[in-house]
Order: structure tokens, then sequence, then C-alpha cells
């Protein structure tokens, strides 16, 4: 045998191979990109609203957005253009109350959301709290109503009695001799 078609020999049975080898790293790579984009939202009472958006893909003159709204009102500054990742929180209050949020998030590389990375999140949590009832007032004990004339005796008998006092004279009635 030739040494020189050793070495070819070789290379042909590795073409397969590497070809095989290219094939999977682009399926993995493209399975990269589906798993890349991702999304967490979550609404809770200790935490409020949550958008956590990373590994998204920045556009070439276009933008992801996210929309975000409260109780079905748009939060300030809704909604919001975003490069690579989107994080921000909000607090719902009053907790004494149940709350929904709506967070639609578009990524431009996917329009029509096929890919699922664009997509709308519904959310809702029941009241956190329960309000503080309302004391019940408790009832003051009813008094019988006196009479005035009782209570005028009553209070004659509680006037204070003045009693001479030692220095003060006191003359006694004498008759006179006649």
């Amino acid at each position: 045998m030739d040494q020189g078609t050793q070495p070819r020999r070789a290379a042909r049975r590795l073409r397969p191979m590497l070809a095989a080898v290219a094939a999977l790293g682009l399926v993995l790579v493209s399975a990269g990109g589906v798993v890349a984009h991702t999304p967490t939202v979550s609404l809770t009472c200790q935490d409020g609203l949550k958008v956590s958006l990373t590994a998204y893909n920045a556009g070439q003159g276009a933008a992801n957005t996210v929309s975000v709204s409260i109780d079905d009102v748009p939060v300030a500054g809704s909604p919001f253009a975003f490069a690579g990742s989107y994080t921000r929180q909000w607090a719902v209050a009053p907790a004494t109350v149940a709350h929904t949020a709506k967070v639609v998030v578009f990524a431009w590389d996917d329009p029509t959301g096929s890919h699922g990375w664009s997509k709308t999140f519904n959310l809702s949590i029941i009241a956190c709290e329960q309000p503080t009832p309302t004391p019940t007032p408790t009832p003051t004990p009813s008094h019988t109503a006196t009479s005035s004339a009782s209570a005028s005796s009553s209070v004659s008998t509680l006037a204070p009695t003045v009693a001479p006092t030692p220095s003060q004279a006191v003359t006694l009635f004498r008759p006179q001799a006649t």
C-alpha cells in the first residue's frame, strides 16, 4: 500500500462523522435560541408584581417591549422597551383586597408568539390580609332616673352643717328679775 492513500482513506471515513458533529452543533445552537428567552413573572403578597425578562435578543433597530398593568390600570411609563433584559418590581396595595396584573411581552424576533417568546401573563391574588373588623360598641349600663323631689331631698341631707367655733360668743337668754 502506498503511504499517500492511507491519509485519504482516513479523511474519507472522518467526513461523515464531521458532518454529523456539525449538524448536531447547529441543532444545539438553534435549541439554545429557544430556551434563551426567559420570562419570569409573579404576583405575590410579599413581593408584589415581579417581572424578569432575561436572555432576549437585542434587535437591530427593533426593540422588545413589555406592557404592565395592575388592577386594569397601566403602570406609569408602560409599555417599556428593552434590549436583552428587563427586571422591575411593583408593590400592590392595599393588602386587604384582591389584585390582578397583566404583563404582555413582545419579542421582536417572535412577532406572532409562535416560539413562545412573545406572550401574555394574566395573574391574580386574593386579599393578603383580612380587614380589621370595626369593634362593636359596648353598651353602657342604664341608670334608673330619680325624681326631682328625691334628688333635692338627698341634696338637702347632704348639706353641711355649720357648728359655732369656740371664738364665737353665745348669748343665752336670761329672764330679767322684776
